[in-house]
């Protein structure tokens, strides 16, 4: 059943019909004269709508929802969107109302043809703090003496390096003022204040408050507090003993010996688990599915890392690597007999290898004597070859 108003406005066309054959003869345009015929006939039915009772009251109600719904931002209001046009929307669109957190660019060249980027919502737009950051040395894979030891490596954007504080010694309560995209790494970092010692300086003004870059997980926003030590809440953010944390608990940031800091699990979405307690050590599975002894006495941050969609990303041209200071890769197959084993084609084809011939799919590679093995209870799942 339709209600009055609606009613009202499928009776504009039978309104406007009058009108409209009072103001053929005139000399207006035939577009201007249905659009006065049909203003004409939507006043008249309005000024019958608010008659009605109780239409005034309505129509307050359905101003202040389209106030709060142009007030929100459109990435909320997206689907919404989408769903009034009936299915009209591109595949862009229907991409980007699936997963919020990423950004599908539009096809408007071919670099920017199925180019995905991460949305770096709340994060500080700014330069970060001078005083915590250095400059960063290029060496593109060369060693000491000049020659290339790592390959694939050079060029890339200018960085500054983030002096991350991964050890978290100290035990005083920090306030999170922000987050901040580091270029070094795929998480981002955290940068903590802490509250001025109350001593004076020689010069008689008060002790400026201590800054540090932590590595942030996820679920930690601008304004919470974090803590280091045995002792400190359970909450992501925090630093605590293995000792300290509870069994299941996601971690990150795990150091491998006492005092040392965060080695493991630093990249973004990252975490391990604690499997069990023993007297001295802590089963952790590792992301790789590698279950490892750690003393108990190592410390972990509580949570996963942050940006878990960075894993999402695709860079859509080779600019976007080269920018990331990776050089071209060419396949061994694609070069002459000369500089590869597997150059040529002409002799028939082998197993994969590299240029030094180890082979590239399957073959292991850790050292079976290294000292850390007996620390090892289960290798990692094996990757497929395919």
């Amino acid at each position: 059943m339709q209600c009055n108003g609606c009613q009202q406005a499928s009776r504009l066309p039978q309104l406007a019909a009058p009108l409209l054959q009072q103001q053929r003869h005139s000399s207006s345009s035939g577009s201007s004269v249905i659009a006065q015929a049909f203003r004409a006939a939507a006043q008249s039915v309005q000024g019958q709508w608010q008659q009605l009772p109780g239409a005034r009251q309505q129509t307050q109600q359905l101003l202040q929802l389209q106030q709060q719904q142009q007030q929100q931002p459109l990435l909320l209001r997206l689907p919404a969107m989408l769903l009034s046009r009936q299915g009209m929307a591109t595949r862009v669109e229907q991409q980007q109302a699936a997963n919020p957190g990423l950004r599908f660019w539009k096809p408007t060249s071919p670099g920017q043809r199925g180019r995905v980027t991460v949305r770096r919502t709340g994060i500080w737009k700014g330069r970060p703090l001078r005083s915590l950051t250095q400059g960063a040395t290029r060496i593109g894979g060369r060693n000491c003496h000049g020659r290339i030891t790592v390959r694939h490596r050079g060029g890339g954007h200018k960085r500054r390096l983030r002096m991350v504080d991964f050890g978290r010694h100290s035990s005083v309560q920090g306030l999170v003022e922000r987050l901040e995209y580091d270029p070094n790494r795929s998480g981002y970092i955290a940068l903590v204040r802490y509250p001025a010692a109350p001593s004076i300086t020689t010069s008689g003004t008060p002790q400026q408050p201590a800054y540090s870059y932590v590595l942030a997980p996820q679920d930690l926003t601008p304004g919470d507090t974090i803590q280091s030590g045995s002792g400190s809440p359970i909450k992501p953010g925090n630093t605590l003993p293995l000792k300290d944390i509870p069994v299941g608990m996601p971690i990150n940031s795990i150091e491998l010996h006492p005092n040392k800091g965060g080695q493991l699990c630093r990249a973004a979405g990252c975490m391990a688990t604690i499997v069990n307690k023993q007297t001295e050590h802590a089963i952790v599975r590792l992301p790789s599915g590698e279950q490892r002894l750690i003393n108990l006495q190592c410390r972990a941050t509580i949570g996963a890392v942050s940006n878990p969609q960075n894993k999402n990303r695709v860079l859509g041209k080779a600019g976007a690597s080269r920018n990331l200071g990776r050089r071209p890769t060419v396949r061994g197959v694609a070069m002459n007999p000369v500089d590869h084993p597997m150059g040529g084609g002409t002799a028939g084809g082998r197993p994969s290898c590299s240029p030094w011939g180890l082979h590239a799919k399957g073959k292991k590679t850790r050292d079976k004597h290294k000292a850390s093995n007996r620390w090892i209870l289960a290798r990692r799942s094996k990757r497929s070859t395919k």
